[in-house]
C-alpha cells in the first residue's frame, strides 16, 4: 500500500503543475510552484514515520513497503543535504561581505564593493545586508540612486531574500518535475515586479525605469559570482526588461488572495495517513 501511495502522490504532483490555473499572478504562480514539492515532502515524511511494518486500514503493508520506505528516506536525506549546502553557501556569501568597508547610504548602512559595475543587492536571510558598488554611486544620478534605494527597501519589506532561500531549496529538490524552471523564472520576475511596484509608489516612476535600464544594461559585465543569486536585478534577462519597464510606467493591480493557503494546505494530506497506520 505504501508503494501505491508513493506512486499516487507522484502522479498528483506531476498533474498539479498543469491544472492549478493558467493566469500567472503572484498567488497563482506561487501556488503552482509550492503545491507539488510540499506534497512530495509531506508524503516522504509520512512514509518514513510509518516505517516498514504494520498495516494500513487493517491490511498488511507487504514487502514492497521496504522499497517505498527506502525511496522516502533517500529523498529526505537528499533534501536535507541540499538544504545544508544552501545554508553553507549563504553563510559564505555573508562572510564575503564582512571585510568590505561600510558606508552610510541614504540613511542605511551598506557594504561597499570596489568595482565599477552597477550593483545593489540584499544579502542574507531575515535581516539581509545591503551591498552596493562604487560604480553605482559614481554612475547614477541622485534621483536614480533614490529609486534604487526604494527598490532595495521593497525587497527588505517583503523579506524576499529569506523566502526565496526556501523557494530556491524547493526548486533544487524538485527540478525533475515539469515546469519547475519555468515557474521559478516567473517567480523571480514577479518578485521584481512587486518590488518595482512598491518602489514606484515611493519615488518617481520614470526615474525608477531609467535606473532599471542602466543597471540591466550593465549586467553582462558582472564578475561577482557569489553575489548573483542576491542581486535585485540578477533574475532579469534583457528580454524581460521591457515587461518591467512597461509595468512601472503603466501599473496594474494584483490583489492577493487566500488561495495559496487553502490550496497548499491540501499538500499536507499525506501526513493525515499516519493515523491510518497501525502496528501488527
Amino acid at each position: 500500500m505504501h508503494l501505491g501511495i508513493l506512486l499516487a502522490v507522484l502522479a498528483i504532483a506531476w498533474w498539479s503543475r498543469y491544472i492549478l490555473g493558467t493566469q500567472q499572478s503572484w498567488d497563482q504562480c506561487l501556488t503552482r510552484f509550492l503545491f507539488a514539492p510540499l506534497l512530495i515532502l509531506s508524503n516522504a515524511i509520512a512514509l518514513v514515520s510509518m516505517g516498514t511494518d504494520g498495516a494500513m486500514l487493517g491490511r498488511p503493508l507487504g514487502t514492497w513497503s521496504v522499497v517505498s520506505f527506502a525511496i522516502a528516506c533517500a529523498y529526505l536525506l537528499y533534501a536535507l543535504g541540499v538544504l545544508l549546502y544552501r545554508a553553507i553557501t549563504a553563510w559564505q556569501s555573508l562572510q564575503a561581505i564582512q571585510g568590505l568597508p561600510q558606508v552610510d547610504w541614504q540613511g542605511e548602512s551598506a557594504y561597499l564593493l570596489d568595482t565599477d559595475q552597477l550593483i545593489a543587492a540584499r544579502v542574507g536571510g531575515w535581516n539581509p545586508k545591503l551591498v552596493i558598488s562604487r560604480g553605482l554611486l559614481q554612475s547614477l544620478s541622485e534621483a536614480h540612486l533614490l529609486a534604487i534605494r526604494h527598490h532595495e527597501s521593497a525587497h527588505l519589506h517583503f523579506q524576499d531574500t529569506f523566502w526565496f532561500f526556501w523557494l530556491g531549496w524547493l526548486r533544487q529538490i524538485t527540478q525533475w518535475l515539469p515546469l519547475t524552471q519555468t515557474l521559478w523564472q516567473e517567480l523571480l520576475l514577479l518578485r521584481e515586479l512587486r518590488a518595482d511596484s512598491w518602489a514606484s509608489r515611493q519615488t518617481n516612476a520614470l526615474d525608477l525605469a531609467e535606473a532599471l535600464y542602466l543597471m540591466a544594461s550593465d549586467r553582462s559585465r558582472w564578475q561577482c559570482s557569489w553575489l548573483t543569486d542576491y542581486s535585485a536585478s540578477a533574475s532579469d534577462r534583457l528580454d524581460r526588461l521591457e515587461i518591467r519597464i512597461n509595468r512601472i510606467l503603466e501599473p496594474t493591480t494584483d490583489n492577493p488572495s487566500s488561495s495559496i493557503l487553502w490550496r497548499c494546505s491540501l499538500a499536507i494530506f499525506p501526513l493525515l495517513m499516519i493515523s491510518l497506520h497501525s502496528s501488527l
